[in-house]
């Protein structure tokens, strides 16, 4: 499963199938969750940040422990 992948299709499907347009603003997109859908909140704010405007969520939290600077650094620069 690729939970990244299935949300930022659920994005575009949900805005080319919509019978009125104006109703989903693509420069608004929230994502929430709770526990591990908190934590799925966060990923996809993080890989996807050119889709998602915000998040919120409660319950949870995405932990990164960076084991150098360099692992940190590269993670930096891939969000």
């Amino acid at each position: 499963w690729d939970d990244i992948d299935f949300l930022e299709k659920l994005v575009a499907f949900m805005a080319k199938s919509s019978t009125k347009k104006d109703i989903i603003d693509l420069e608004r997109i929230y994502v929430s969750g709770f526990s591990l859908g908190c934590m799925m909140s966060h990923r996809f704010s993080m890989e996807r940040s050119k889709i998602v405007a915000a998040f919120g969520c409660h319950g949870g939290e995405l932990s990164f422990y960076p084991t150098s600077k360099a692992e940190m650094d590269s993670d930096k620069s891939t969000y």
